[in-house]
């Protein structure tokens, strides 16, 4: 589908009522159903750097006793089962629209459970004992359990909510985590989930996120580029964007920006950038020619920070 097709067809969805279930509704007419398979091994190599991230910015911490705030769950709660499995104490994943539920719960599972690959090429990771306990909590599903039930009995939670309204969502967590999740997000609360973040998690937490900084769109259309998005005006985009697959369009230096001016301390950061990407043909809009070249073609990072107390 090209990307304007898409863009239009999610604009007039995101005026509805329900528009994410309209959405999910119409992606099924289509032919477009949900895929564990997409992306999994992406995930899963997250998971290997999310845990290597907390290790580095808080080399002394029990990885046993840590509680994760996983924000964004979308479909497949792929990210919390695999924390847990690596040793994780508890995860609580939250999102503003909950996409997951019991359906796509126990396609994680079987997941885990059946793929014996997968779980020998995370033998280091995962826990023998978790990857035990997670075959039972396979064989409980198997058998009619519930399984938002059997996975919140070993301390995994998915929610609906909104991190800045309740605040309380973060009690007692040590690290929070998002996968390509910060982009989506208007660019008006970024600043302030930092905020919230800092008032209400330990005063050792970590925070390790993903970023993707392409255009979405060319994730479908290969017939864009994955930087063009860029080449819109504000107002322009305005009309193109929607709440169902929204876009902030910001660039890492901004990301920056915003944690430099909270009370986290930004302890590493990784930035991939398109080989071959020539800047004078991308027709930049006059926002983004005041970035520099190498600032304005990055597509993904990672940020990892600590609290800027214990720097």
């Amino acid at each position: 589908m090209r990307w304007y097709t898409k863009a239009l067809l999610q604009k007039v969805l995101s005026l509805a009522p329900n528009s994410h279930l309209w959405n999910t509704k119409v992606k099924s007419l289509l032919g477009i159903h949900p895929d564990i398979n997409r992306g999994l091994s992406q995930k899963l190599d997250q998971i290997v750097t999310h845990l290597a991230n907390y290790r580095e910015a808080a080399p002394h911490a029990d990885l046993s006793q840590l509680s994760v705030f996983e924000l964004g769950t979308g479909v497949f709660p792929i990210i919390p089962i695999s924390l847990w499995l690596a040793g994780v104490k508890s995860v609580r994943s939250v999102d503003i629209v909950c996409l997951t539920d019991n359906k796509s719960i126990a396609k994680t599972v079987e997941a885990f459970a059946t793929d014996l690959t997968l779980r020998d090429s995370f033998s280091g990771i995962f826990s023998e004992e978790r990857v035990e306990g997670l075959l039972g909590i396979h064989a409980a599903i198997e058998n009619g359990s519930d399984a938002r039930a059997e996975l919140r009995a070993i301390g995994l939670e998915f929610m609906k909510g909104d991190l800045v309204l309740s605040p309380e969502l973060l009690s007692g967590i040590g690290m929070m985590v998002s996968n390509n999740v910060l982009e989506h997000i208007p660019e008006n609360l970024i600043g302030d989930i930092l905020e919230t973040a800092s008032a209400q998690m330990s005063s050792i937490a970590v925070m390790s996120h993903y970023i993707d900084l392409s255009d979405h769109y060319s994730h479908t259309d290969r017939d864009i580029g994955s930087l063009h998005f860029l080449r819109f005006s504000d107002r322009m985009w305005s009309l193109i964007n929607n709440k169902l697959s929204y876009q902030n369009r910001l660039r890492a230096t901004e990301y920056r920006e915003y944690f430099g001016n909270s009370d986290w301390n930004v302890v590493k950061e990784s930035c991939f950038r398109p080989e071959g990407t020539v800047i004078e043909q991308l027709k930049l809009d006059k926002r983004f020619q005041s970035y520099s070249p190498a600032d304005v073609v990055i597509t993904g990072m990672w940020i990892v920070a600590n609290r800027s107390t214990t720097s």
